[in-house]
């Protein structure tokens, strides 16, 4: 006890004690021996070598005692050879594992050191020592990220003397390094010292006005100017900031060198960005990009998706940074992918995503780090599960920003929804939650229930008469998932009686209109008037229940939310079934808008190379499952200028291939046979012909026998 106290003038008394009853006494020979050691009584340290040699030779405590007599004398060799001998005597001799890698840093053999201190870590996990070599080692090597990780495992187990190694570590460090400062404050927290752990944590925020680059942003979407890339994001790189960051900032101060994400979206300074060669994208799917974070947290380094198979996320051919001479060039493409084949079915393979540092944002969390993004009939963040919990699992150091922080046992264990082991820092949010798009409906009349009357231009109602016309696509049971823009319109057209459940890729089922005005509020939940007594139009709205574009939405009976693994878990699932009983899948109709449509259903509907760069999204998982999902577009017929978007073949990067089964535009609807690449008219909108369709198109099709006029 005395020696693991540290109190060796005590613990050298005890066991002189000891061998004063018990002269040939070998047990626990090894810890005198490393008391003496620490005391640098060497000629104690050489009378005792030299009575237990002759005692016992064979026993690994006298050899570990005869290694701590050389390693004094500083005969580094000598002291391995004997700590060898121990090990070979007793493999689980946990001192001598020890002490050979504190002989072979003397002897400036770092990896040798490394392979021993991780033997002994096989040994005792809990030994404080190897863990403390380990960090020493990789300081040593320059290698401060590795030493920060391993002073910090030794930090768990005697906070004083971590304390001494982070400082030592920091010295070494590059001056915008920031884990230690962490690391730091944490240690002293643990130990009471409040006032300099206060002080560390002044550092670290003082760091954000540093010039820190070169940093790997991985987000869902790119945000809103520079309150982009909010709450949940993994970063990698180095100086990582690990206090809460809108990535916006850095992208404005060019302190990002490449960001990888699904959705650009409206960020127009960060589009320009890319497009200019100032900083590098890596488009990934939605969906994928949710599997690939989830799967780095669950220890799988890659896996096998149908998602991007067929486009240029599979043959590598998407940019991933432009030429800053202005000239359009690319110069760096992104990785082709491996495709295998499996039932049939091609996928291709994707890697998990490391993070050093992710940042999210929670409802409630409690002292241990346990954390509620939702919990039904409270005030909460519903649709905040989205990325969280995967990006919390991904990374190496995870920060939190709560809006209520708790003492630990007030959160129900079966609530939770982030265990406290993800969690290495939990900070108080300061920061309103904002919306970025407050969509809200017209304010129902309060005698019939009916929506107030809004004047609307020819766009408008040229929009409305698309999506109402869609609307008839929509049965009753159907589950939905309706893209961003004319998509989102359809719903307001399903006839009275049909009933369908839309579901967005971040994580609801189940999501209603656009709330009226005054509900965007923290949280309401109200019954409207109505003057059909069997529509139920009680909601709940709550601030941050927004689509997968963003846009304030509401919840119906019976919804449901999720994060955005299960989401796209459900959209890339099919199941085999009757045609008669749906398509297959889960979700049974996508509603999307493109660019570009192909005759024979290829979509092209994220990007315009070196000019306009959207982003995929989750459209590429939509598409992914043409079998189990059927895929509808919803766009104008021709683009600006009167140029074709329903094509022979497209000429823009592919977001999928032979997925579209129907298309319905202001002038007609054509239904597409997927597996011949045929198309066929099927209907007219009223007052156009069949030679301003054909005018008006840029690829082969022929006309239903059944042709009609389009009812909308």
């Amino acid at each position: 006890m005395a020696f693991h106290l540290a109190d060796f003038d005590e613990a050298e008394a005890i066991f002189d004690s000891i061998l004063e009853i018990d002269p040939y006494r070998i047990d626990s020979l090894d810890i005198f021996a490393n008391i003496l050691y620490v005391q640098q009584s060497r000629a104690k340290l050489s009378d005792l070598a030299q009575r237990f040699i002759r005692t016992d030779k064979d026993r690994p405590e006298v050899c570990g005692l005869i290694g701590n007599y050389y390693s004094l004398r500083c005969e580094h060799e000598k002291a391995v050879k004997y700590f060898r001998r121990a090990i070979q005597l007793d493999p689980t001799h946990l001192a001598a594992w020890t002490l050979m890698g504190h002989e072979y840093i003397e002897m400036k053999n770092p990896h040798a050191a490394i392979e021993a201190y991780r033997r002994a870590i096989d040994v005792n996990r809990k030994d404080y020592r190897a863990w403390y070599g380990l960090g020493k080692t990789y300081e040593l090597l320059d290698m401060t990220q590795y030493a920060l990780h391993y002073y910090q495992r030794a930090a768990a187990l005697r906070w004083n003397e971590a304390i001494d190694c982070m400082k030592r570590a920091q010295l070494c460090a590059d001056s915008t390094e920031t884990a230690h400062f962490l690391f730091l404050a944490a240690l002293y927290e643990k130990i009471g010292d409040i006032a300099t752990a206060a002080m560390y944590h002044r550092q670290l925020f003082g760091l954000l006005r540093s010039d820190i680059t070169g940093l790997t942003a991985a987000s869902n979407n790119a945000g809103l100017g520079e309150k982009g890339l909010g709450e949940q994001v993994v970063l990698r790189g180095p100086g990582v900031p690990l206090t809460k960051v809108l990535l916006g900032k850095l992208i404005h101060t060019g302190q990002l060198s490449k960001v990888v994400c699904s959705y650009i979206g409206t960020n127009k300074y960060f589009e320009s960005q890319y497009l200019n060669g100032k900083v590098s994208i890596e488009l990934c799917p939605q969906g994928t990009l949710a599997e690939r974070v989830r799967a780095a947290g669950a220890g799988i380094p890659a896996f096998f998706t149908p998602t991007g198979y067929g486009t240029a996320v599979e043959s590598g051919e998407l940019p991933v940074k432009y030429k800053e001479d202005g000239s359009g060039a690319v110069e760096v493409h992104a990785k082709r992918k491996e495709v295998r084949e499996f039932n049939g079915r091609n996928y291709i393979m994707e890697e998990a995503l490391h993070g050093d540092f992710a940042i999210i944002r929670v409802w409630k969390a409690d002292e241990y780090g346990n954390c509620i993004f939702s919990v039904a009939k409270e005030a909460c963040r519903y649709t905040q599960h989205n990325f969280s919990g995967a990006m919390a699992r991904s990374a190496r150091v995870t920060i939190v920003e709560a809006d209520e922080i708790v003492p630990a046992g007030s959160l129900d264990p079966q609530h939770v929804h982030l265990p406290g082991i993800y969690v290495d820092r939990v900070i108080k949010s300061t920061a309103p939650k904002e919306i970025e798009f407050r969509i809200t409906s017209p304010a129902p009349s309060a005698t019939s229930g009916e929506p107030k009357e809004v004047q609307k231009d020819e766009d408008a109602l040229r929009r409305e008469r698309i999506a109402k016309r869609a609307a008839k696509e929509l049965k009753d049971g159907f589950y939905v998932n309706l893209g961003i823009g004319m998509p989102m319109l359809a719903p307001s057209f399903v006839p009275k009686g049909v009933k369908v459940h839309l579901q967005s890729e971040n994580g609801i089922l189940g999501f209603g209109p656009y709330p009226i005005e005054p509900m965007v509020d923290p949280s309401v939940s109200l019954q409207l008037p109505s003057s059909d007594e069997s529509q139920d139009l009680r909601y709940t709205l709550i601030s941050d229940i927004i689509n997968a574009g963003k846009e304030t939405v509401t919840l119906l009976p019976g919804a449901s939310v999720f994060d955005s693994i299960e989401s796209f878990g459900m959209i890339r699932q099919c199941h085999s079934v009757p045609m008669s009983l749906g398509w297959g899948g889960h979700i049974d109709v996508a509603m999307l808008g493109a660019f570009q449509v192909s005759q024979a259903g290829d979509l092209a509907n994220f990007m315009i190379p070196r000019k306009m760069v959207k982003g995929m999204g989750g459209a590429m998982d939509l598409v992914s499952n043409p079998d189990g999902t059927k895929v509808i577009v919803l766009m104008e017929h021709v683009a600006k200028g009167g140029k074709h978007k329903i094509l022979k073949s497209c000429n823009l990067p592919l977001t999928g291939v032979r997925c579209v089964s129907q298309i319905i535009t202001d002038l007609c609807v054509f239904d597409i046979d997927r597996h011949s690449g045929t198309m066929t008219l099927t209907e007219l909108a009223p007052g156009v012909t069949e030679e301003e369709v054909r005018s008006k198109t840029g690829a082969d099709y022929t006309v239903s026998p059944h042709l009609k006029v389009m009812d909308s």
